[in-house]
């Protein structure tokens, strides 16, 4: 390995971890070296399996050091050693940098008919690669959020929540294709020093994506304010301790905390729905003794309540029953007037594969026992609000948002527990990726979390209110009830096919060029 390619992996990694959310500083901008690195390997090596093998090795460190919290859970949780646990993360790091191997390998072999230096090359045949290679990053990201139950963590477009205005554009676009313009731009500058096309002018390129990209972003949050009928809400996050919460003899204790808790945000917000997060009840609250005392508190507010808890329905046999991630919503009385079931479960945290049925695993699911996806998305009505409910890490995928809002919902709530893991980056980055459906569907949202971070999100993604890291907290503030929907909400369906059109028929037309030109 050269000093060039310890250079390049050293840019990757670098982009990941201080570009996205990190427990010392970020810098949104710095997320571009990631794209760009992985762009110039494909340069920089001789073959496809070269470029497949660095870019592996630089995206899979980077996404190691951006997922280094995954080692927390697996250790504290899953019991398991500090030097079995940190292989988990340098795991999810391989699995993620994978899609970054796969990038740098077809940009090769897009490149490659360009960079040995005796074509007559044009400015067009390099901005062709790069809208390739902004199409192709946009094409990875959107299969990593679908491949093997999904994981669309660490996109690019989630490192710009700290800057709000290179956001606005996911309102039009989505935030997987902006994030193909980023990538794009990233690609773009990478010619500046590129000593075979000398392309210089694609570096101004660069410069105008993200500059109206950032024009956009100004003009929308400040010409334009939401439109609606305003709420008040109120966030009660517990802070309850993730390796107690489910022992029956604090049970009580949970309930009694949360109950006073939203009784003293009823008495100082007056607020026009209390929230509970994820499993905040860790009980079957459907036929436990508490779920009682808990609906004769909510009457005795007269304020709804969604909260958080296990559900089960009976099976046709005897015995037999099917648990779920549950939240219920009760009306100012305490009655139930609705509840969602978690339709896209967290493998290893809510249920475990049947091929890696482990006992050791089995620990982390604290005897909640195996969950069920739900099946009922449709939003949850108290008076003229639509709850469209996501509960933990499915805010993470814009298709669930998109269906909540397209059943209905004016108002999206993210209930979580992000206790599993600790004082890291994981609840911060999570906080992130929501604040891009609120963006993308132009709504409102409400995100509870037992021990932080709570937040009240506004349409354009930036944080209202929020609340601390592993202490109790009540964040209330105003949400609107909205019904307009947003261009992205629109056009969804047509956005990937797109890219994939656009990416085949410049790869198409690189290849072609390539080969007429390629000296015989």
């Amino acid at each position: 390995m050269n000093n060039r390619s310890i250079v390049l992996i050293v840019l990757v990694s670098a982009g990941m971890f201080a570009g996205l959310p990190n427990p010392f500083w970020q810098n949104s901008f710095l997320v571009l070296l990631v794209p760009a690195a992985l762009y110039a390997i494909a340069w920089h090596v001789r073959s496809a399996s070269a470029a497949f093998r660095l870019g592996w090795l630089a995206s899979g460190a980077g996404a190691a050091a951006a997922v280094y919290w995954v080692a927390y859970p697996v250790h504290v949780y899953g019991m398991l050693p500090w030097p079995l646990a940190v292989p988990c993360a340098l795991l999810l790091g391989a699995w993620i940098g994978l899609f970054g191997a796969v990038f740098s390998c077809i940009m090769h072999l897009l490149v490659r008919p360009y960079s040995r230096g005796t074509l007559p090359l044009f400015w067009q045949n390099a901005l062709l690669l790069c809208t390739a290679a902004g199409c192709l990053w946009g094409i990875l990201e959107w299969f990593r959020g679908i491949f093997l139950t999904g994981f669309p963590w660490a996109t690019l477009a989630s490192a710009f929540v700290a800057v709000p205005q290179m956001l606005q554009a996911a309102s039009v676009v989505g935030g997987t294709a902006l994030g193909a313009f980023f990538a794009c731009a990233a690609c773009c500058s990478v010619h500046l020093c590129a000593g075979t096309l000398r392309c210089r002018r694609l570096s101004v390129i660069s410069v105008a994506i993200l500059g109206i990209i950032a024009l956009f972003g100004f003009y929308r949050t400040g010409s334009f304010s939401p439109q609606g009928e305003e709420y008040d809400v109120a966030l009660i996050q517990g802070n309850i301790d993730q390796g107690q919460k489910w022992l029956p003899e604090y049970q009580q204790g949970t309930a009694d905390r949360y109950i006073s808790m939203s009784q003293g945000a009823a008495d100082k917000l007056k607020p026009d729905l209390i929230i509970w997060p994820e499993t905040s009840m860790p009980f079957y609250f459907q036929e436990h003794a508490l779920g009682e005392d808990i609906r004769r508190a909510v009457a005795g507010l007269g304020v709804p309540l969604l909260l958080g808890t296990p559900g089960y329905t009976l099976g046709p046999q005897a015995g037999s029953y099917t648990t779920y991630n549950r939240a219920y919503v009760l009306d100012k009385q305490g009655r139930d007037i609705g509840f969602y079931d978690k339709e896209h479960l967290v493998p290893f945290g809510e249920y475990i594969p049947s091929f890696l049925n482990l006992e050791f695993l089995q620990t982390m699911m604290q005897g909640v026992g195996d969950f069920t996806p739900g099946k009922q998305t449709a939003p949850v009505r108290t008076g003229n609000l639509a709850l469209g409910i996501l509960v933990c890490y499915e805010s993470i995928f814009p298709e669930l948002a998109q269906q909540r809002v397209a059943d209905g919902a004016t108002l999206l709530v993210n209930i979580s527990n992000d206790a599993w893991f600790g004082n890291t980056s994981a609840p911060r980055q999570h906080l992130h990726l929501t604040a891009v459906r609120a963006v993308e569907q132009g709504r409102y949202i409400a995100r509870c979390t037992n021990t932080g971070i709570s937040a009240i999100i506004d349409p354009f993604g930036r944080m209202q209110e929020t609340g601390p890291l592993f202490r109790p907290a009540v964040v209330g503030g105003a949400v609107k009830s909205i019904t307009k929907k947003t261009v992205y909400h629109l056009i969804y369906q047509w956005i990937m096919p797109a890219m994939l059109v656009v990416f085949c028929t410049t790869a198409f037309c690189l290849l072609q060029t390539g080969r007429r030109q390629t000296p015989q």
